[in-house]
């Protein structure tokens, strides 16, 4: 009797959607979201097994990146399922630190305390004397240092959530992905912008930011089971930067290939959220860190019920084939 039920109900779901409603717009308004709330209740109901593995892929992009944490805190205030996490880059940090159980408050109030001194202890006088006239590049050994205050020595397998993300080896070009082992290096690799930051010597590799190879990890999310995927893309709008340095270019240039490589990447996801609004905010731009994190949360709530509805279809059959 419930499975008749809720095959009743589906479709009427499937014809508040797709068919143009006879009523008031109020009332159908209405009516989709209690349908939308009855069959989002019964699929977070189901087992994990029982239902599609799903994936938060959170992608590259500096500071603009801290609006996952806006969208994830949307996700965790609707109970929303989520099996796996990915990310590069800042989404590797977002994603690492979430994976590992830091709060979102937390999160919240290290982007508001954050100084850039955090990123590396030769951000001093002497450290720039050195980069801008030596060629001497920054370590990021201290942000590692940093990590561990926040969340501890992890590894993988210690996560409350499955976690993957990834680096390149600057000297083969070799996308290095990890899953496993060390997970405070494996973050710091991730997010170590080449041309400023040393290379990370991790297993007799040196690796750089996994920006250049997969701006959005959607590969390694579904290397870690993912069968519907949500990409949170912050992406940039290069047209509105105005390059006068050489590692302003030098940026530039890894923005615009970042733009062409997420066109191909976003495909892959079954639901994207793109945050346009904060295009224009430079990779370094910390003083618009909270400024992003805001615009997430509200990107992220007008997507909140389409995005439950995708997970729903996708998730039809699980739903009405659930066990009494």
């Amino acid at each position: 009797m419930k499975k008749l039920t809720l095959i009743i109900v589906a479709f009427t779901f499937f014809a508040t959607i797709f068919i143009s409603p006879l009523h008031s717009e109020q009332r159908v308004l209405t009516d989709e979201q209690i349908l939308t709330n009855f069959l989002w209740e019964e699929l977070v109901a189901l087992p994990p097994d029982n239902r599609p593995k799903v994936a938060v892929v959170l992608s590259a992009g500096g500071i603009r990146g801290f609006a996952h944490v806006g969208l994830m805190e949307v996700l965790i205030r609707e109970d929303f399922p989520i099996d796996i996490i990915t990310g590069i880059s800042m989404g590797s940090v977002v994603g690492g630190l979430i994976s590992a159980g830091t709060s979102l408050n937390d999160l919240w109030v290290t982007a508001e305390e954050f100084e850039l001194g955090n990123l590396s202890d030769d951000f001093n006088i002497f450290g720039f004397l050195g980069y801008f006239f030596g060629g001497k590049l920054f370590s990021s050994e201290s942000f590692e240092d940093y990590l561990k205050g926040i969340i501890g020595d992890k590894n993988f397998e210690d996560l409350n959530i499955p976690f993957g993300t990834a680096a390149m080896d600057i000297n083969t070009g070799e996308k290095v992905v990890f899953k496993s082992g060390p997970l405070l290096p494996a973050i710091r690799a991730s997010m170590n912008l080449p041309g400023v930051f040393k290379p990370v010597e991790y297993r007799h590799r040196e690796l750089v930011d996994g920006a250049i190879v997969e701006y959005l990890p959607v590969s390694i999310a579904k290397e870690l089971g993912a069968d519907w995927l949500l990409a949170s893309v912050t992406a940039p709008d290069y047209t509105l930067s105005d390059p006068k340095k050489t590692q302003d270019y030098l940026l530039q240039s890894l923005d615009i290939r970042g733009a062409l490589m997420i066109t191909e990447e976003q495909k892959q996801a079954n639901y994207v959220i793109r945050y346009d609004e904060v295009g224009g905010v430079g990779t370094l731009d910390l003083d618009k860190i909270l400024y992003v994190g805001e615009v997430g949360v509200k990107v992220a709530y007008s997507h909140i019920k389409r995005v439950k509805q995708d997970l729903i279809l996708f998730s039809f059959k699980d739903v009405i084939n659930k066990k009494d």
